[in-house]
């Protein structure tokens, strides 16, 4: 996590190290530093939308199979 945020920091403008740090913040549990990454990833590279999606709706699916289980 710290070598993330430091990248993050360093390089605001890369979406790759932001969208990292989003997956990192929601594995473990932090569903709104995650969001917020994800947020600021999206702004920082719109064309990276799908991708941003695509993590959500994994997430999405696992959190209703822990919910079923």
């Amino acid at each position: 996590m710290k070598d993330l945020e430091y990248l993050r920091d360093s390089s605001p403008e890369e979406s790759n190290v932001i969208f990292q740090l989003a997956r990192a913040y929601r594995l473990i549990g932090d569903e709104v530093k995650s969001a917020h990454m994800l947020a600021a990833a999206r702004d920082v590279s719109p064309k990276n939308v799908r991708k941003l999606q695509k993590l959500i709706e994994t997430v999405r699916d696992e959190d209703e199979e822990m919910d079923e289980g």
